[in-house]
Parts: C-alpha cells; structure tokens; sequence
C-alpha cells in the first residue's frame, strides 16, 4: 500500500466512523443491526484505516448507514478517483438492471419502451 493509498483509507475510516457515532452506533450494535453484513472487527480496521474499504463495500455502508458515499470520501484528487470509480461501478451496475430489463421484453415493448424515450426526450 502506498503512502498516498494509505493516508486516504485513513482519512476514509475517520470519517466512517464519524458518521457512526454521530448515529449513535458501536462497532458491535453495526454488526447486529446489519445482521453481520458489517462485521465489527473489519469496520474497526477499515475505521482505522488498516485496511482499505472496497469502493463496493463502502456504497453498501453508505446506503446502510442511509448517508450519500460522498460524505465518506476525503476531498482532494485521491477523493475524485474514488467518486469516479463508484460512480462508473454504480453505472455499470444500472446499465447491467436496464440491459436485463430489456432481454425481457417483448419486440414490442421494447418499441414501445424506445418511442416513450425518444419522446420524452425530444419534448425536454
């Protein structure tokens, strides 16, 4: 881990655990609460900053803890790589629902579904 990559999983765990204790929560009340979705030990670390969250992992504590990602990422150029990649994951992963939305469709919904948009888009 470099030094730049480990200032900012430092930086990422304080504000993780701000956000936790500004929801009253400790490490173990986190894990019962996310049913071991978030284990106690590995939050302690990640809060630390001993170990880097995964960008996946930490969307899902974001959501859990019902805040937005940004508010657990640094500021900084470091802090924009990382909204980025959590941004592109977060569309790869709409992109994939609307893929498989449409193999489901029928020709004619699919039309439908395209005039719709089309539609909505030229009026806007």
């Amino acid at each position: 881990m470099t030094k730049t990559v480990g200032a900012y999983a430092v930086e990422t765990g304080k504000r993780m655990r701000e956000v936790r204790v500004a929801r009253g929560l400790s490490l173990k009340q986190v894990e019962q609460a996310s049913l071991g979705q978030f284990d106690a030990d590995s939050l302690a670390m990640w809060e630390r900053g001993q170990r880097g969250m995964p960008v996946a992992k930490l969307a899902e504590y974001a959501q859990w803890l019902g805040v937005d990602i940004r508010l657990l990422l640094p500021p900084g150029e470091d802090g924009a790589a990382w909204r980025q990649s959590v941004a592109a994951k977060e569309a790869d992963r709409a992109l994939r629902s609307v893929s498989a939305t449409i193999a489901s469709l029928t020709p004619g919904e699919a039309n439908d579904l395209l005039v719709s948009a089309l539609t909505e888009r030229q009026a806007s």
